[in-house]
Formats: structure tokens, C-alpha cells, sequence
């Protein structure tokens, strides 16, 4: 099933508002669970890379991992929050 189908069901759906606070709560569990399976493929001191909203490309080290996102140190632009799911090793 694609996603759109997904999003066209629930907006013609009859579900009640309980019903889609469970969908919600279950969407951000696996979204929750991707980012941290993700974050277990880098290690503090790794060299990664991504890339930024503008699509530059930029590399740095990672300085701290949290549940969700990495701290990236770059050498010119500073510290980048970033989801583990845009890293990759350099």
C-alpha cells in the first residue's frame, strides 16, 4: 500500500478520535524506532557527512548521540542536529 492511499483512507475514514490517537501514538513508535536502530550504526568521534537544506554538503565529527538526533561538529559552521537517518560515514 502506498502512502498517499494511506492518507486518502484516514481522511475518509470514520474513525473515532481515540482510534486515531492510537494510529498516531503507533506512527511515532516506528518513527522513534528507526531513528534509534539508525543512530546504532555511528559511534562518538565518527567522521560523517550530510547533507544541509540548501544541499551543500557537510562533513564534521559526531559529538553526542540522543534518542532521536546526533550533534554534529563541523569545522566552519558549528554544531548541527541531525537526524541519524541523513548520516553516512565518510
Amino acid at each position: 500500500m502506498k502512502t498517499d492511499d494511506v492518507v486518502k483512507f484516514l481522511a475518509y475514514s470514520d474513525f473515532t478520535g481515540d482510534e486515531l490517537n492510537r494510529l498516531r501514538s503507533a506512527l511515532s513508535r516506528a518513527i522513534t524506532r528507526r531513528q534509534t536502530e539508525a543512530a546504532r550504526k555511528f559511534r562518538l568521534g565518527d567522521k560523517v557527512k550530510f547533507a544541509a537544506k540548501s544541499g551543500t554538503e557537510i562533513t564534521g565529527v559526531i559529538k553526542k548521540i540522543n534518542t532521536k538526533t546526533i550533534i554534529v561538529q563541523t569545522a566552519l559552521n558549528g554544531n548541527w542536529r541531525v537526524s541519524p537517518a541523513l548520516l553516512s560515514n565518510v
